[in-house]
């Protein structure tokens, strides 16, 4: 990031802005940019675990070895009885739902794809119906700089890729898999455990430093802002 070394009786703020507006800098988007439009947190985890229970047609009798992703979803979801079914009343004597058991079947194919469809859909929204968060429309009055973002919904690229350079840091997942269409194939997913392709997309889990893409872009940003670096 450049400093401004003149006008030092400005105020913090005042400087900041003029800095943001006049010089190239480097901005790290994380979750909260996406705050509303898509699931953060306990959201995150909850996500398929939670429509999977609530729409249950079927579940396989053997519980297999599920994957890093499906596990953490499993493990880290903090899912209730009340949570399946708000607002209704179990009165005593009822049977104790085994919805914990079952979650520890939870698909792996439906787990990742329900996930990356509620991710994808504010992109979608955006191009089909102009829907537009106001966690970007920031950017739109700062200097051409770079994005390193961290999300997978693209919104950045969506609504900033005209004027800035924006680096997915952890891939983005295509617009597509926001759409009513993508959602209805997902639910044969549900009950079949259908073994997909991987997808590039570090979700959920850990960076690695043997990730050779996530090298690449980390070293794409540093060389960039380092040439624009100024004192």
């Amino acid at each position: 990031m450049t400093l401004i070394r003149h006008r030092d009786n400005l105020p913090t703020l005042e400087r900041m802005f003029t800095r943001l507006r006049t010089r190239m800098g480097l901005f790290v988007v994380g979750a909260g940019a996406s705050a509303g439009s898509s699931p953060l947190g306990r959201d995150f985890w909850r996500e398929s675990p939670l429509d999977y229970l609530r729409d249950l047609r079927s579940f396989p009798a053997i519980v297999a070895p599920r994957g890093p992703l499906t596990q953490r979803m499993i493990d880290y979801s903090g899912i209730e009885i009340g949570d399946i079914f708000p607002g209704r009343e179990l009165r005593p004597g009822t049977e104790e739902y085994p919805f914990r058991e079952i979650l520890k079947r939870l698909p792996d194919g439906f787990a990742r794809e329900q996930l990356k469809h509620v991710l994808a859909r504010a992109r979608y929204l955006a191009r089909t119906e102009g829907t537009v968060t106001d966690s970007y429309r920031v950017f739109r009055a700062f200097y051409p700089s770079v994005i390193a973002d961290y999300n997978h919904d693209g919104m950045a690229q969506e609504l900033c890729g005209a004027k800035h350079a924006i680096v997915e840091m952890h891939g983005t997942i295509h617009p597509v898999y926001g759409s009513p269409e993508f959602g209805a194939w997902i639910s044969g997913l549900r009950e079949f455990d259908i073994a997909l392709p991987p997808d590039n997309l570090v979700m959920g889990l850990p960076e690695s430093w043997t990730d050779a893409r996530l090298y690449r872009r980390l070293s794409w940003v540093t060389s960039k802002t380092r040439r624009n670096y100024r004192l």
